[in-house]
């Protein structure tokens, strides 16, 4: 189902319900079950982290394109802070059932910013494919978006065709609760950090489209928060647990 938002006010009421909507889908949640999957996705976002690093320090990737690269890094951000999210009130209000028994499976993320962004899912696929992390046939999650509100593309997932059928579940469900949060907090922005004539469309697959009176950019918000170029890249910090840390950090020194 498609709808747009078209006034503050529309967004304000629908915020009402949609609360009300993420809280009743919370207490679904077997916290035993789902805080796994979601350290293991948070780990799958460092990697896209680090390698984003990678990218703009050794291959110099984003020399001419910062805006490409402030949109990914913009990406990374909301993902860590709505895991964080999810992570906190599923914890709190969801269920805990002792005899669950789950069987962790990997899960590798990939971020696109092109129109056509079949050709960077089927790289990042035969990339996987080469290291041995999947074999033939993998399971893909596409969710498509528009990056700073100015850059088609997509972010994805993939996973071995064999995937733990309790697991690839749960984690639907997880990114069906992830797109609400997002939601909601667009329309928090709409109410308290866009101007006036801010319209949102949202699609039925988590995508959102607005149209933002002219002069005003979604770096405007960032910037609001004190977040720039200069402390995004004086901030950038990596893990060294991570499962992508110690091939990435030789390239990077």
């Amino acid at each position: 189902m498609v709808f747009a938002i078209t006034s503050k006010a529309q967004a304000g009421r629908y915020l009402v319900s949609l609360k009300q909507d993420i809280q009743n889908r919370v207490q679904s949640f077997n916290s035993k079950r789902s805080l796994p999957i979601l350290l293991c996705l948070e780990d799958a976002i460092n990697n896209v982290e680090i390698n984003l690093q990678r990218d703009r320090k050794v291959e110099k990737k984003y020399e001419k394109s910062h805006d490409k690269y402030l949109a990914i890094v913009n990406c990374v951000m909301e993902w860590y802070g709505l895991i964080d999210k999810m992570i906190l009130d599923i914890n709190e209000k969801g269920f805990s059932d002792s005899s669950t028994k789950i069987k962790i499976e990997g899960i590798n993320f990939g971020v696109s910013l092109e129109e056509d962004f079949e050709l960077d899912i089927n790289e990042f696929v035969k990339h996987l494919q080469e290291k041995g992390r999947v074999g033939k046939n993998p399971l893909v999650f596409v969710i498509p978006r528009i990056f700073f509100n100015k850059f088609p593309g997509a972010i994805f997932f993939v996973f071995k065709k064999d995937v733990n059928k309790h697991f690839i579940r749960t984690f639907d469900k997880l990114i069906s609760l992830r797109n609400l949060y997002l939601r909601q907090g667009i329309l928090y922005s709409m109410i308290h950090n866009y101007p006036e004539g801010t319209q949102l469309t949202f699609s039925d697959k988590g995508s959102v489209e607005a149209k933002i009176p002219e002069g005003f950019k979604p770096e405007t918000v960032l910037k609001k928060f004190g977040i720039d170029q200069r402390s995004i890249d004086s901030t950038t910090s990596v893990s060294a647990w991570n499962s992508d840390f110690l091939e990435v950090s030789f390239e990077t020194l």
